[in-house]
């Protein structure tokens, strides 16, 4: 199952500097970047830009991922594995705050009542997505310009995070090594039990069958 599970998918809150035309003072504004992080630490897709205000499904919804992932052609059709009786094809994994899709595997909701099954297939989950909190320090570490306000306009801050994520995975790629002071400080459903699972909605499906096997 561990080579279905392809990619992390996070936000990054970024403060840029932004500069009103008709008043010397500046104003602060957080933006967010959606990315995907593979199991080597490597960003493998970024979407940067979206208001901080902005909920995290909204702009997962409104990049180009979103598109290939709803029309079936984010991932090789025929790279699939059966589980429980239930065909699941290459997922990346959100958190609660993402939608469950057939390309996009999320926790179960917590609301008291989850079978132990279910609450092991969280925790495994979240070991898992201990990948982009790993990629996400690193990123900082070395680019130490995400750790403080972007004194730049925010049509530049794209680039400038984009070329980030770029010379970060070049590093990655290479074998470069990460000093351990680089790290940054934080401060700066149902729970139905497979009985019929396959008539559930497909990302339900997937992610019941799943965890029968904890």
């Amino acid at each position: 199952m561990a080579e279905l599970l392809v990619g992390v998918l996070f936000m990054l809150w970024v403060t840029a500097l932004e500069k009103a035309l008709c008043n010397p003072r500046a104003a602060f504004r957080l933006s967010k970047k959606r990315g995907v992080v593979d199991p080597k630490y490597c960003f493998t897709d970024v979407f940067i830009g979206w208001p901080g205000r902005v909920h995290d499904a909204r702009v997962l919804a409104d990049s180009p991922l979103y598109g290939l992932g709803q029309n079936g052609t984010l991932f090789p059709p025929d790279k699939t594995e059966v589980i429980n009786g239930v065909r699941i094809p290459v997922v990346i994994i959100g958190d609660a705050a993402y939608p469950s899709l057939e390309w996009l595997m999320k926790p179960y909701a917590d609301n008291g009542w989850l079978t132990p099954s279910q609450r092991a297939f969280n925790n495994n989950l979240s070991s898992t997505r201990m990948t982009v909190e790993i990629a996400f320090g690193r990123l900082k570490g070395r680019w130490r310009i995400l750790l403080k306000r972007l004194d730049m306009k925010t049509q530049n801050v794209p680039l400038a995070v984009g070329a980030c994520c770029t010379l970060h995975n070049i590093c990655e790629i290479h074998g470069e090594a990460f000093d351990d002071n680089w790290w940054p400080n934080d401060n700066d459903d149902d729970g139905d039990d497979g009985v019929a699972v396959a008539a559930l909605h497909p990302a339900v499906a997937m992610r019941n069958a799943i965890s029968l096997n904890f």
